[in-house]
């Protein structure tokens, strides 16, 4: 091929790849790609055109791989791309064509996990930035495209000096990308999720609010902007960083600000847009957190209807459907508990087993479906009193706990459970030996380290008066001991004040059951000192000015934080029982 031949190919090449960017049609792709592979087999290194024609060939490659996943399309793209560094003529190109490379590494490491590939790609990223000048324009894409790749190897490997050096990289691309540019508000939403990862990782809330600034600097940029997935991926993003920061700080101002910002998100793409089940799913999230909060019925009624949505979006081939089902399953149960209305719970149970039906994707699916169905199944039958329900309701708690990894935090809850589920069938039955098992479940339960606090505490209650039903006495009070020495945790000084109020007022008459057990078992001593105990645990937290975190905070700020916020993280409720947002 002359060399006129090949430069007019290459024109047609990259003219047929832009244009595939409109039209959406596979085979402008497809001869783009064939015409710009004829244009490097028909030069020569010495050809000016050679160079332009590996770039556009790996551009290519990789918008074709983006679009159909083919792993064989990102493999050439990243032989074609180092080719590419090589053939280029001068530091400009030489950077254009490292930044190509590094797109590609990234690309082949997300679905291999390959060590090499993230390591090569930082390090293309980082020669790409060296060898631009500050003032180039391309600058702050290039050292984006670093800030990315840190926080993808942060991501998958964990070290934190990758995490900050990310950040620090995108503020730098922030505070150099022109107020014009059109990749300004890429280059900031990466920013902002960015800090909302180290805020997630270190507790730090000056992270977050800076986080949620961003994240509203964004959706200002963005409101230029055609309805989109992007667009809506910006509204999403604030919304849940707001969710995040009213979970640290019960601020109800960032909670109605999320709802309104998810709400944003779904009207910003089209009916049939693909990516609007993501933006309805964040939705419902958002609306049934407000409706534990505020008990405002519409809030759980858009829920609902949203995950419906979700739902109905979704072919039943679609990864994401069992999910979805066992989403709206739980929606429909949080809704059931504040209107007790048998459609709510028999729909709830009926997607919950069609979730279940479905071929799971790991078994921490399965555990998280089978344990909320085994839940439905027990509220369908306090509604209906069909024996049947707790059999069923047993067998799926089983299910779920041998699907567990034994060291998981889950399993203590997923005993719990199963212990009511058996206890609720002693109650229909009279069976005894059902009932010794749901004792031994709820004992077993109480002594899961690793289960959050509160779930311990019920597990160690309900072992101490499911016992004192039998005339168990030395049992119960082993029961009722343990959740007066789990109290101290439960009730712990990085909690709200009013949060350690409310549980100790739940509990307030634990320690004159737990010292009647213990006369009933003539173990006097004990029930002495144990009264004791769990008096002094009530008046100690409910008394004690010196309980909160003013004193650390004034001296060490980001550890009173920290502190306040693994707090949150222990006395977390029910780690399978929601749906993360996406």
């Amino acid at each position: 091929m002359s060399e006129s031949n090949v430069a007019d190919t290459l024109v047609r090449a990259f003219n047929l790849y832009k244009r595939f960017e409109t039209t959406d049609d596979p085979a402008d792709l497809d001869t783009a790609i064939d015409l710009a592979r004829d244009c490097v087999r028909g030069s020569t290194p010495a050809d000016p055109a050679f160079g332009n024609s590996l770039s556009v060939l790996a551009s290519a490659l990789q918008t074709r791989y983006e679009r159909f996943g083919h792993l064989a399309d990102v493999e050439e793209s990243i032989a074609v791309g180092r080719s590419a560094v090589q053939a280029a003529g001068n530091m400009e190109a030489v950077a254009e064509e490292l930044h190509n490379l590094g797109l590609g590494l990234q690309m082949r490491f997300e679905r291999r996990n390959d060590r090499r590939d993230i390591d090569e790609a930082v390090h293309a990223a980082q020669a790409a930035t060296e060898a631009t000048a500050p003032d180039d324009d391309a600058y702050p894409l290039y050292v984006a495209m670093l800030s990315v790749a840190l926080q993808t190897r942060f991501d998958r490997l964990g070290d934190a000096a990758d995490l900050d050096a990310a950040i620090i990289a995108a503020e730098n691309a922030a505070q150099r990308s022109p107020e014009d540019s059109p990749d300004r508000t890429v280059i900031l939403s990466n920013f902002g999720s960015m800090l909302a990862t180290r805020f997630r990782h270190r507790g730090d809330i000056k992270d977050l609010d800076r986080s949620v600034e961003v994240g509203r600097t964004v959706v200002g940029l963005a409101a230029t902007l055609p309805r989109s997935a992007f667009v809506a991926g910006v509204w999403s993003n604030l919304g849940l960083r707001l969710v995040l920061r009213y979970e640290y700080t019960g601020e109800l101002a960032d909670l109605s600000e999320s709802v309104e910002a998810a709400r944003t998100a779904v009207g910003a793409v089209a009916a049939d847009d693909p990516s609007r089940t993501t933006f309805l799913r964040n939705l419902a999230l958002v609306l049934q957190i407000r409706f534990e909060q505020t008990r405002n019925a519409r809030d759980i009624d858009g829920a609902v209807e949203s995950a419906r949505a979700v739902v109905a979006g979704l072919s039943p081939e679609h990864p994401e459907h069992g999910p979805a089902l066992a989403s709206l399953g739980l929606t429909l149960l949080t809704r059931y508990d504040g209107t007790r209305a048998a459609n709510d719970v028999a729909e709830a149970v009926h997607r919950l087993r069609a979730a279940a039906a479905i071929p799971f994707g790991s078994p921490s699916q399965r555990t998280h479906v089978m344990a909320l169905l085994s839940v439905a199944l027990r509220r369908q039958y306090e509604h209906s009193g069909q024996a049947a329900l707790l059999d069923e309701a047993v067998a799926a708690a089983r299910s779920a706990l041998q699907a567990a990894p034994a060291d998981h935090p889950v399993v203590g809850i997923l005993r719990y459970h199963l212990g009511l589920a058996l206890a609720d069938t002693y109650r229909a039955t009279a069976d005894t030996e059902l009932l010794d098992i749901a004792i031994e479940e709820f004992r077993h339960a109480s002594g899961t380290a690793s289960t959050p606090t509160r779930y311990r505490l019920d597990a160690a209650r309900a072992w101490g008066e499911w016992s004192a039903r039998l005339r168990r006495w030395s049992a119960a009070t082993d029961g009722y001991a343990a959740a007066v020495t789990l109290l101290p945790t439960a009730a712990w000084h990085g909690s709200a004040r009013a949060s350690r109020e409310l549980l100790l007022t739940d509990w307030h008459g634990s320690a004159v059951d737990l010292a009647a057990c213990a006369v009933a078992a003539r173990r006097h001593d004990c029930a002495v000192s144990l009264l004791d105990s769990g008096r002094g645990v009530l008046w100690a937290q409910l008394l004690d000015i010196r309980t909160d975190l003013a004193a650390v905070r004034a001296r060490a700020p980001q550890l009173a934080d920290r502190l306040q916020m693994v707090g949150q993280e222990l006395n977390r409720t029910d780690p399978w029982a929601t749906t993360g947002p996406s």
